[in-house]
């Protein structure tokens, strides 16, 4: 893409795009004249990415840019929080971005014209050629000009001759108070299931205290609770796990995350049992611990071990009953009766605090699912079919005419395989007697580590249909739960 160049001999100070202009001696940025808050390393991402607009800029050549050759642990962390920051005072969005996009895997493009304006007055000239790949070090030179000054004021004490605390103080009790609120506001969104603004939240508290275990340990258990594939998260995930760890080892929520990245991502059941053990020994109280061990257990089999530690964890946490799903323990037990009365009472509950509302919450989507299942087991089809109507009555979508036509809308619906309800669509195709897409489907989750489902191969009576055949063996593999 053309962008138009200060003529020969001026020197770029700013740039234009639409009716902003970065300016690159102080940082500043300004939407048609009024100064749009931008904090100074967002500010050199941005510099960097208008200053090759139309070119693909690697996160290893921003890295190099603007955080240099310090060894920046959580740099992943750091950018996506720059990026976020960039978009927000741009009035951009990711997924129909105006100036900044995305390319998976390799960095980001700019993508709005840019001007670059020089130091003295008057209209910029056109040129054809983008401008080289070492203006970025010029660029980080400019906007470190501004830093490096109020640094130096600061140094020289101008806000202590105020009369207030020294300014390292004054920015380390603000920082700690911003990531505080950034923290509360992570956890809040969280239990709201807003995973994708939870993590957010979470990036930026950890950026702004480094030293929180708790904000590490929280934002590796929202990372994980997104079942995303292991490429896009399983980094950032384990970064922000052993962080916590560093900081204080007897964190329990980080360990929880490690037995859940390792029964979730590493198929690691050893591993993840010891880890989830070890949160309960440090917090006997912790709903999580609770629930991961028994999630682990039921994925090995060990179901009455299972139901002991899910029920512990629906007693530490009524409020989490929708999430827990006792019916479904039940259900891998292969014990129909009571997976059909926790369920019931389940979603009685759950309508009952909502006096007669419908929603369409995930939890509780994945209990009627659970109801419905444990009720085709018994060959109920007539009950599942009545389930299967108030589950849609319940997202306000029309009941079906049949069983079939209820898998047939599930499974259009839901199959994508990384939606985090893909496994409504892997059962959908089971129900619909399609097991080879089924187990294509399942095939991918498990080549891409993704999703809750494969640790419960073994177990689930949802596959037995697919017992018999070569590929699911060849799956068992893939999951390690051969032999």
């Amino acid at each position: 893409m053309a962008i138009t160049q200060a003529p020969a001999g001026r020197r770029t100070t700013s740039l234009r795009f639409e009716a902003f202009e970065l300016r690159l001696d102080s940082g500043e940025l300004f939407h048609a004249g009024i100064a749009v808050k931008l904090q100074p390393r967002p500010a050199k991402v941005l510099a960097i990415l208008a200053g090759h607009t139309g070119e693909v800029v690697p996160r290893e050549e921003i890295r190099r840019a603007v955080w240099g050759d310090e060894t920046y642990l959580d740099f992943d962390l750091a950018l996506n929080f720059s990026i976020r920051q960039v978009r927000r005072a741009l009035g951009d969005s990711a997924a129909r971005p105006r100036f900044v996009a995305t390319i998976p895997r390799r960095g980001y493009r700019f993508l709005a014209p840019v001007e670059m304006m020089g130091s003295d007055t008057g209209p910029p000239v056109t040129g054809q050629a983008a401008a080289p790949r070492h203006a970025t070090v010029r660029l980080r030179l400019a906007l470190a000009g501004a830093s490096g000054l109020l640094l130096l004021l600061m140094t020289l004490g101008l806000v202590a001759r105020l009369g207030g605390p020294r300014p390292a103080v004054i920015a380390a009790s603000a920082q700690s108070s911003s990531a505080h609120q950034r923290y509360l506001a992570g956890q809040y969104l969280a239990a709201l299931g807003e995973l994708d603004q939870a993590k957010g939240s979470f990036e930026e508290a950890a950026l702004l205290d480094p030293q929180s275990p708790h904000v590490f340990a929280a934002l590796g258990q929202v990372l994980l609770a997104t079942g995303r594939p292991a490429r896009e998260i399983l980094t950032t995930a384990e970064t922000a796990e052993r962080r916590a760890l560093e900081l204080d080892p007897r964190n329990f929520v980080a360990h929880v995350d490690r037995g859940e990245r390792l029964f979730q991502y590493e198929y690691d059941w050893r591993g993840a049992e010891e880890e989830f053990r070890r949160a309960v020994q440090l917090d006997g109280r912790s709903a999580q611990g609770h629930y991961g061990l028994a999630v682990v257990l039921a994925g090995q089999g060990r179901h009455d071990e299972a139901l002991e530690e899910a029920r512990r964890a629906l007693a530490l946490e009524p409020e989490r009953r929708l999430g827990i799903n006792l019916g479904r323990f039940y259900y891998l037990a292969r014990r129909d009766d009571e997976a059909i009365d926790q369920a019931r009472r389940e979603i009685e509950l759950a309508f009952a605090a909502t006096r007669g509302a419908a929603f369409s919450r995930p939890g509780l989507l994945r209990v009627y699912w659970t109801l419905i299942l444990a009720e085709l087991a018994k060959g109920d089809t007539r009950a599942a079919l009545i389930t299967a109507s108030d589950e849609a009555r319940a997202i306000a979508v029309p009941p079906p005419a049949s069983l079939t036509a209820f898998w047939t809308r599930a499974a259009r619906d839901t199959a994508d395989a990384d939606s985090d309800r893909f496994e409504f669509a892997v059962v959908s195709m089971i129900e619909l007697g399609e097991y080879d897409h089924a187990l294509e489907l399942l095939y991918h989750q498990c080549k891409e580590r993704s999703g809750f489902e494969i640790p419960f191969l073994r177990v689930d009576p949802i596959y037995d249909p697919l017992r018999g055949l070569s590929r699911f063996a060849e799956l068992l593999r893939c999951a390690k739960l051969a032999g």
